[in-house]
C-alpha cells in the first residue's frame, strides 16, 4: 500500500479550511527537455502531491535526511508562480493540438494570444516580471523570425474566418500595408489555384479555439468578433 492510500483512508490530509481532502495516487514527474510542456507538468504533478510532500519529509524516519530541503510556504508560492507563467504556453500548445489538422495561419494569433496573456501577467504582479521576461525574450525572437516569412500571412489571408480580420484588428497600420501588399504580389502569381472545398470547415473549429484561448487569458480585446460568413450568407 502506497504512502497516499494509506493516509487518505486514515483521513490525514486536510485543506486550508481543515476539511478533509483525498488526495490522487500520483508519482512526482521529471522534466524532460524532448518533451512539450514537461517542466509545467512537473510542477502541476508536485502541487498535486503537496501535502503528501510536506508530510513525507516530516515523517520520524526521514527528518534527519530531508529536513534540510523542506519546501518552505515561501517556496511553494513561487513554484505556484512558475506554474502559471507556464500555464499560459502550455494552453495554448494544447489548443492548438486539438485539431487533427492544425492550420498555419492560427500559429500566429495563438502565438500572439499567449505573449499578450505574459504581458498582462506582468502587469499585474510586478514580482514575476524577472521570469516573464526572460520568456518573452525568447518568444518574440521566434516571433520576428515568422515576420520573415510570408506564409503565415498568406495562410491568414485564405483562412475563410480570418482573412484579414485578425491583422487590421491587432497589427500596426504600416504592417497592415505591408501584409496586403504580400497578399496581392502572391495572388498575382497564383490566381488560378481554388481553396479545398474542406477548408471552411476546419477553418471554423480552429476558430473557436482561438476565441477559447483569448477567453481563458481574459483578453477580451483578442476574441474575434462579428458575423462569420455562414452568418452573413444568411442574413
Amino acid at each position: 500500500m502506497s504512502l497516499i492510500t494509506d493516509r487518505n483512508r486514515g483521513q490525514w490530509f486536510k485543506s486550508l479550511d481543515g476539511e478533509t481532502t483525498i488526495i490522487l495516487d500520483l508519482q512526482l514527474l521529471h522534466d524532460v527537455k524532448t518533451q512539450w510542456d514537461s517542466m509545467f507538468l512537473m510542477l502541476n504533478c508536485l502541487h498535486a502531491l503537496q501535502p503528501t510532500v510536506d508530510l513525507f519529509v516530516t515523517l520520524l524516519l526521514q527528518q534527519k535526511e530531508l529536513a534540510k530541503v523542506k519546501i518552505s510556504d515561501a517556496e511553494w508560492s513561487i513554484l505556484q508562480d512558475y506554474e502559471n507563467i507556464l500555464k499560459v504556453p502550455h494552453k495554448v500548445q494544447q489548443q492548438m493540438s486539438v485539431e487533427a489538422r492544425p492550420t498555419l495561419s492560427h500559429v500566429v494569433p495563438s502565438f500572439e494570444l499567449f505573449m499578450t496573456a505574459w504581458e498582462k501577467m506582468q502587469q499585474e504582479n510586478q514580482c514575476l516580471v524577472p521570469f516573464i521576461k526572460v520568456g518573452l525574450i525568447k518568444a518574440r525572437h521566434y516571433y520576428n523570425c515568422m515576420d520573415n516569412m510570408k506564409a503565415y500571412i498568406i495562410s491568414m489571408f485564405v483562412d475563410p474566418f480570418l482573412q484579414f480580420c485578425w491583422i487590421k484588428m491587432h497589427w500596426a497600420q504600416d504592417w497592415v500595408v505591408c501584409a496586403e501588399e504580400s497578399v496581392i504580389t502572391l495572388m498575382k502569381e497564383y490566381h488560378h489555384l481554388k481553396v479545398l472545398e474542406d477548408a471552411i470547415t476546419q477553418s471554423l473549429s480552429q476558430f473557436n479555439l482561438l476565441n477559447v484561448l483569448a477567453q481563458q487569458f481574459n483578453i477580451c480585446d483578442m476574441v474575434l468578433g462579428g458575423p462569420r460568413p455562414t452568418e452573413q450568407q444568411s442574413m
